[in-house]
């Protein structure tokens, strides 16, 4: 049986699969077993500045909400009640208690005290009862506290300063927290926050300062003692203080505030118990400013790479920044002099360099070149890059020891053992047990509490209260406390601290993450570790010649394979033997494996050896009934072997523990039955990545997967899988900035090609070929084109200037320029290392030549064996310059690139918060894109030879993302491959499946599973190569044909018909039959697109019971609940208000009756919306005066604000003037500006709302005694009938929401119509269901082909509730249009991509296992015919 193909193209919203059988035909239509495209929601949205978001952050946003109003309430309650006991609210205790309490036996249900008239009067600042409030403003009260004497025996008097109090509670001013200071600190700083000189604490304090610094400052000119004060006095000028920024109160001087208050009433002390209730942050002390602690995020860390079920390390704890520093200790490399081998540092320098240079600064960063500097005043000896005496940099950077130098600062030398013994005393472990202990404290729990710490006065308090330090050592905690920074490493601290033991012993990082387990296994002494590593680097070297070996014979084994039938020598003659020509293929594949010049230079003992040992195989090859390749021996597999022989006293499973260096994930498969065919692909989400789109990737994927090996279309040993992966699979950051790199080329073609357009007026199109010729003459030019800031920011206001001054080529220093740039003779677009030996057509292969030097002296050659590659020399009577001379540019280039790169590591590795953490990133990555733009093409100048591994890498994908999917597709299968994105797009046309100069049809879902497809006829890579190979040189030569003279043609049409036969019979070798170009068509004309829309408006949860907010059971035995959890808008955020208006005759008059104006029952409803100027479509506000006019209730209140200003000033330029309520002046008197009018009441285009919830004060008018609002999603269409006849219902997520408060059934399976008649649930409709669409009769649908049924199959996308309109896209579509009413008279053969219409007019079948049909296998099969 032939192996099987199961193609897979993976994106952030699909997959594309495809099966392909040889068995089955001789056609490749014939071939395909199974084809089909996933259609997903992807798990992320995206904000208006780019970055992506969490739906399921998206849907906890409100609970968000809630939870912070929920805090503050209970800061409210918790200070009622303080006030309440010492007779400072008139407040009944019976009524706060059924405010705060939430009990259904009881009949609490936490309602506003609306019926305690003493506390609302209290509220409402009535203090004498007389149904009036006795002052403007909380205020002015405030104020009159710190300017009077109170008589505290009078009961007024104590409500008088409660309620101050109380007012306070509601508004208890800004504190600035470690995260925001910091962000605003490194925005605006250049100073490292992790520096010596940081002190964030204080940073915090200014900060705050900053923010207040316009109401202090008023405050100290008007001799004002409080903030109450100040802003009673800003009332007094009428100046408005809620959401001033310009006068902006801080939490401290809220707390001050409270001090002079009880410091300057006689009848207050600042030494009782209520006023440290009041000002205290502690818990279970503080009421107004204690604030709860935020909930650990710890359980969101993902799982170490190498310890699967620990979290991963802080990159703040000592543990990281010790291995961190090891790792680079360990792998510097110097050369005493010229003649010696680069060697380690000796073991005492480097523990020296660790102590003397990492431990002894405080630095989050510093550059290599401090070290080098360190090392030449030790070892006496001169050191330099250039020179290759030192494997570093000076311009690397280098991270410090920020947090470890800190701690041997504050704790000595022997900073890593400390322990002191705390003040608390804890009971011992165990129920019998009932002694205390003293609780100690290692480095290790102080800096986690640091860690936990939120501000820096937890940090003091614990240093000083539980530590006993003096307040000098407990400040230096605070700033250890302020300096560490946020993130994660990829390893947890228990892999860390096993590797930390090898690096400390001198091994390099992959020597010592392999044997960091070997202590754990078998005890071992420090020399029998080095010992066994001295092994372990033979077993290497072994293993990695006979890699090489075996790399080689199986290059000439696959070459062998891959040749035709007729050129298969020896497929059947067992003992053939190699001959003459077999030595020169031997001797050929081992300069291309290993390199000409390389080869060359080996010793002729090292040659022999090589060539025999190769002979050897490829002889065995020929003489083996098999005919495999070699398999080649695994490191891990051989050190094993070698471990079990050293310690036979071990157990050779426990060598499976071994760490590996390049793990990254571990997927296990799970079993559906006894032997191998029955394993299936398991749960992806192992730890190993936390990005929500490519999870979702890999878990369709393996529903996928796993359906075909249930159906048996494939098994795990007979089928080779070949994978694609779309470039925006990346974590977030990296996504953001491919999106932003690929805006800003975009941005620069389009300028591009408005200046070529206005240079060529009578060009007919300005060509993708014509704008990469104009900017390979910007990349050409010796000045970059990056602005002087350090974000990454190209000058395209330039590009004119530049065309026209030109750049230069790169083989001959000629100018190109605007003048010349189109000339067909002048330059040409050629490939720096020619695409027949690199496979390479990216930009970075690409460069604008000169014309006559590209076409007879470089020809299909590399710059590197050009006569003039790094010297000048005469070429025919004309001198060529040195290509090196002219490749400085570049070089000064990357390294100008590479400081940029290092520069926003640093800044990312020192960012003490997530915002700024992604900034740096997303920049690292813009600028890190373009270094490997000017790295590989600088590269490409530079290479002396093209081996076989320099083509590999421009085949292979070695994104994470992708390593991630083989290694999760290979915990079943033995045979996966990885085909690149450009790869898969040339053999579309190489197989002729598309045209070469035809683009990718985008528009239809089907073009997932063309894609896939298209991966299965790949061969694999030696016939792939060759295949690339010939294609690449038919393309060299149909240039050449292009310009070449008539004496030259017919040899070169000669050979290019040459290659095209050869191209054509490895394309007829792939067995893909005629008709090619027609797969296309044949996949849209019989796929069925599988969308999969998870309907979670009824989620099952599972969730902990709680009472009184406590967990029933406790936290480690809590009792559970089970349910549906509604999920989606119940109703819409916005509230509504309710109004009814006087009623009017056709000329725009109220209607007067009984002497007074009718009023129109009918109710309107109106929202508040923001008075300001809309600035685009999707912006809030008024585009204009008449906008306004149309939206406002309030008419007058409209001529009052446009007669505000002059009749031509338009809406906009009054919103920047600002428009105000305004007093009518009497008596000649001037108009007077109250208020800055910011919100005004409108129409809404609403006719229907819910009711959501009582207002809590009742209005008199019945509809206004309500909150109001639009409902929200739809849950479903329901269709209702008795045989006879039929009624639509449609059902939101509120009607479900109703129905299961009155506990009944979430949609009826009853209701009785207008006349009464009893009606059944016929069916109902989701968003997201698919449906087959017919005229009169299913019968009709039966005997239709795939085609036809493919025309009449839809995804319904959403519902309108009136009219019950039902909007839908055809399966295959892609189009997001609304669409349109399918009319009276509907061709069934050509049906609209999108359709709306009513329900009622539709007739058609539902698609699900209980209902009328279902897709299988890529085929309809209906249920009940």
């Amino acid at each position: 049986m032939t192996q099987k193909v199961l193609g897979l193209d993976l994106g952030t919203n699909s997959i594309g699969s495809s099966v392909r059988n040889l068995d089955l035909s001789d056609d490749l239509k014939g071939q395909l077993e199974f084809f089909s495209s996933d259609i997903f929601r992807s798990s992320v949205n995206k904000e208006s500045n780019g970055r992506e978001y969490s739906l399921a952050a998206q849907r906890s946003v409100h609970s968000r909400s809630r939870r912070l109003n929920e805090a503050r309430r209970r800061k409210l309650w918790v200070t009622l009640d303080l006030l309440i006991k010492y007779g400072f609210c008139p407040m009944n205790p019976e009524s706060l208690i059924r405010w705060r309490t939430y009990d259904k036996q009881k009949g609490f249900f936490r309602e506003y005290p609306v019926d305690d008239k003493n506390f609302n009067a209290w509220i409402l600042l009535d203090f004498d009862g007389d149904g009036k409030p006795d002052y403007s403003s909380p205020y002015q009260l405030r104020r009159e506290l710190v300017t009077r004497q109170f008589d505290f025996n009078q009961p007024i008097e104590r409500y008088k300063l409660g309620r101050a109090l109380y007012h306070i509670a509601q508004h208890r001013g800004f504190k600035s927290s470690k995260d925001e200071t910091i962000l605003q600190q490194e925005a605006n700083s250049k100073q490292s926050l992790t520096d010596e000189t940081t002190d964030v604490a204080g940073e915090m304090k200014a900060s705050e300062e900053k923010l207040s610094k316009g109401l202090s400052t008023y405050m100290k000119e008007n001799n004002l003692l409080t903030v109450g004060a100040a802003f009673a006095q800003l009332e007094d000028e009428r100046v408005r203080v809620r959401n001033n920024n310009d006068y902006r109160a801080i939490r401290s001087q809220f707390q001050r505030e409270i001090e002079t208050i009880f410091k300057f009433q006689q009848g207050l002390s600042v030494e009782n118990e209520l006023y440290e209730r009041l000002v205290s942050e502690k818990k279970n002390i503080g009421t107004i400013f204690y604030k709860r602690p935020l909930r650990s995020q710890r359980g969101n860390v993902g799982k170490c790479t190498l310890e699967r079920t620990k979290p991963r390390c802080a990159i703040g704890h000592p543990l990281f920044e010790k291995f961190r520093a090891w790792t680079l200790i360990n792998n510097i490399k110097v050369r005493m002099s010229e003649e010696e081998q680069a060697e380690q540092l000796p073991m005492k320098l480097r523990l020296e360099l660790y102590n003397d240079y990492f431990l002894a600064f405080v630095r989050a960063e510093f550059k290599f070149e401090d070290i080098r500097k360190y090392l030449e005043k030790r070892l006496g000896v001169h050191f330099s890059y250039n020179d290759k005496t030192i494997n570093y940099k000076d311009s690397t950077s280098v991270a410090g020891c920020p947090i470890a130098a800190r701690f041997r600062k504050l704790l000595g030398e022997d900073w890593e053992s400390f322990r002191v013994d705390g003040h608390k005393q804890r009971q011992a472990h165990g129920k019998n047990n009932a002694s205390f202990h003293t609780v100690s404290y290692t480095v290790e729990d102080i800096w986690h509490f640091c860690y936990d710490a939120e501000e820096p006065e937890e940090v003091l308090s614990f240093a000083q209260d539980s530590l006993k330090w003096e307040k000098k050592k407990a400040d230096e905690l605070v700033r250890i406390w302020s300096a560490i920074p946020q993130g994660y490493a990829m390893l947890s601290q228990k892999a860390i601290r096993n590797i930390n033991k090898m690096l400390i012993l001198g091994l390099k990082y992959s020597d010592a993450v392999l044997l960091a387990k070997v202590p754990e296994i078998v005890e071992i002494t420090d020399e029998e570790i080095l010992s066994v590593t001295e092994d372990y680097h033979r077993v290497e070297a072994q293993v990695g010649y006979e890699k090489q070996i075996n790399n080689i014979v199986n290059a000439l084994i696959a070459k062998y394979k891959s040749a035709s039938e007729e050129y298969r020598f020896a497929d059947h003659n067992y003992d053939y033997q190699l001959d003459e020509s077999d030595e020169k293929d031997i001797i050929k594949q081992i300069e291309s494996n290993i390199g000409t010049r390389k080869w060359s230079l080996l010793d002729a003992d090292d040659q022999t050896d090589i060539l025999q040992k190769v002979r050897d195989k490829y002889q065995n090859f020929f003489r083996s009934h098999e005919r495999k390749f070699v398999e080649s021996p695994k490191l891990r597999e051989c050190f094993e072997e070698y471990l079990m022989k050293k310690f036979p006293m071990i157990e050779g499973e426990q060598w499976k523990k071994l760490y590996h260096p390049s793990q990254i994930a571990i997927y296990r498969p799970v079993s559906a039955g006894k032997d191998r065919s029955a394993l299936r692909l398991g749960n992806p989400d192992i730890g190993a990545i936390k990005n929500p789109t490519v999870l979702r990737v890999l878990n369709t994927l393996r529903k996928r997967v796993n359906q075909l090996l249930d159906d048996g279309v494939i098994s795990p040993d007979e089928t080779r899988v070949v994978v694609e992966t779309a470039r925006e699979l990346n974590d977030a950051n990296r996504k953001w900035a491919l999106d932003t790199y690929n805006r800003i080329r975009h941005d620069e073609n389009e300028k591009i090609r408005k200046i070529l357009e206005e240079y060529y007026p009578k060009r007919d199109t300005i060509s993708t070929d014509d704008i990469d010729k104009a900017r390979y003459v910007i990349d050409q030019r010796e000045i970059d084109y990056f602005t002087e800031s350090k974000t990454y920011n190209k000058d395209i206001k330039k590009y004119k200037l530049w065309l026209e001054q030109g750049g230069q080529c790169m083989y001959t220093g000629r100018t190109i320029n605007l003048s010349n740039l189109f000339d067909p003779n002048a330059f040409d677009i050629e490939h720096t290392i020619p695409e027949s030996l690199s496979f390479d057509s990216s930009d970075m292969n690409l460069t604008l030549c000169d014309a006559h030097y590209n076409r007879f002296i470089k020809k299909n050659h590399i710059p590197a064996d050009m006569p003039n590659y790094d010297k000048a020399v005469m070429i025919d009577s004309k001198e060529y310059p040195a290509i090196t001379s002219q490749l400085q540019r570049w070089v000064d280039r990357v390294e100008r690139l590479n400081r940029s790169v290092e520069y926003w590591k640093g800044q990312a590795r020192r960012a003490q918060n997530k915002d700024r953490k992604d900034q740096c990133m997303r920049e690292m990555h813009l600028w890190s894109m373009e270094l490997e733009y000017w790295k590989k093409k600088l590269e490409r100048f530079t290479v002396t030879e093209v081996t076989d591994g320099f083509k590999n890498s421009q085949l292979v994908d070695t994104r994470i993302i992708t390593r991630h999917a083989v290694l999760y597709l290979k915990s079943i299968f033995s045979h996966v491959d990885v085909q690149r994105g450009d790869v898969t797009a040339k053999f579309r046309k190489i197989l002729g499946i598309q045209s070469v100069d035809e683009k990718k049809d985008r528009s239809l879902h089907s073009h997932h599973a063309i894609d896939a497809t298209t991966l299965t006829v790949i061969p694999s890579s030696a016939k792939r190569e060759h295949m690339l190979e010939l294609f690449a040189k038919i393309e060299e030569i149909n240039k050449i044909l292009s310009f070449s003279g008539n004496e030259d043609r017919i040899g070169l049409k000669q050979e290019l018909d040459g290659l095209k036969n050869q191209l054509n019979k490895e394309v007829k070798a792939c067995r893909i039959g005629h008709n090619v170009s027609e797969i296309g068509t044949f996949i849209n004309d019989n796929i069925f697109i599988n969308h999969h829309i998870k309907n979670q408006a009824l989620t099952p949860v599972r969730r902990r019971l709680r009472k009184k907010g406590h967990i029933v059971g406790g936290v480690d035995n809590p009792r559970w609940q089970t349910g549906d959890a509604l999920r989606g808008e119940i109703h819409e955020a916005s509230y509504y208000g309710a109004i009814t208006l006087y009623e009017k005759d056709k000329d725009g008059k109220v209607i007067i009756k009984g002497g007074r104006p009718h009023v129109d029952p009918t109710i309107k409803f109106v929202i508040r919306r923001e008075l300001k100027y809309k600035k685009s479509s999707t912006d809030s506000g008024f585009a204009s005066w008449d906008d306004l006019q149309k939206a406002i209730v309030d008419k007058d209140l409209f001529t009052l604000m446009k007669g505000q200003f002059p009749e031509e000033m338009s809406f906009k330029d009054a919103c920047e003037q600002g428009i105000y309520m305004i007093k009518r002046g009497k008596n000649g008197t001037p108009d007077k500006k109250l208020y800055r009018i910011r919100h005004i009441r409108c129409h809404t285009v609403q006719k229907n709302a819910l009711k959501i919830k009582e207002q809590t004060y009742k209005s008199e008018k019945e509809y206004k005694r309500y909150f109001y609002a639009a409902v929200g999603d739809l849950f479903a269409m329901c269709c209702y009938t008795n045989g006879k006849t039929r009624e639509f219902r449609t059902y939101s997520l509120y009607d479900v929401s109703c129905h299961r408060k009155s506990d009944i059934e979430d949609i009826s399976e009853f209701i009785t119509d207008k006349k009464g008649n009893r009606l059944m649930l016929d069916y109902k409709l989701h968003s997201g269901n698919m449906i087959l669409l017919y005229k009169d009769s299913p019968d009709e649908l039966y005997d239709l082909d795939n085609v036809n049924l493919s025309r009449r199959l839809y995804k319904i996308n959403r519902f309108e509730s009136k009219g019950n309109i039902v909007l839908m896209t055809n399966h295959l579509s892609t189009s997001k249009e609304r669409g349109r009413s399918l009319g009276k008279t509907v061709d069934y053969q050509n049906l609209p991509e999108s359709i709306r219409s009513s329900v009622k007019s539709l007739n058609f079948l539902i698609m699900g296992e209980n209902r009328d049909f279902v897709i299988k296998n890529g085929k309809i099969i209906f249920n009940h015919r």
